[in-house]
C-alpha cells in the first residue's frame, strides 16, 4: 500500500497516482473488450509505478482478516487463515474497488483472470 500511495512523495490521491481513475487505471467503465491491458498504458504514480489501480488486482502477502481496533500504522490483519488480501481493483471492477484503501480477498486454489501479483525487491 505504501507504493500504491506514492511512498514518501504521496499526494494522497484516491487512486494510485491520481484522483481520476481514467488517468491511471483500467476498470469496468473504460474497458471496451474482455481482458487485461499492457502495463504502462496509463500514467504512473509518484514513484513511477504503473497499474496499481485497475488492470489486475494485486494479491499481497497479508492474510485477510479484520484489522485491530483503533489507530494503526501498517496493520497486517489476521495471523492465520486461508485467504490473502487483494488490492488495487481490476478491469472487471467498479471504481470503488480500485482505490488505494480498498481491501478485498482471494484464495490461492481459485484461479482468476483479473488477479496477479507484483514481485518486488527492497533496494540496498
Amino acid at each position: 500500500m505504501f507504493a500504491a500511495r506514492g511512498g514518501d512523495q504521496t499526494h494522497n490521491y484516491i487512486y494510485s497516482g491520481s484522483n481520476n481513475l481514467d488517468d491511471v487505471g483500467w476498470y469496468d467503465n473504460n474497458i471496451d473488450s474482455y481482458g487485461t491491458r499492457p502495463v504502462g498504458t496509463k500514467a504512473a504514480n509518484e514513484l513511477g509505478l504503473y497499474d496499481l489501480s485497475g488492470n489486475v488486482r494485486e494479491w499481497v502477502w497479508d492474510i485477510h482478516g479484520a484489522y485491530p481496533s483503533g489507530s494503526q500504522n501498517n496493520p497486517v490483519g489476521s495471523s492465520s487463515g486461508s485467504s490473502r488480501v487483494m488490492r488495487g481493483g481490476s478491469w472487471v471492477d467498479k471504481a470503488d474497488y480500485c482505490t488505494v484503501s480498498f481491501r478485498g480477498y482471494g484464495y490461492a486454489d481459485v484461479g482468476s483472470h483479473f488477479m496477479g501479483f507484483r514481485v518486488c525487491k527492497i533496494s540496498p
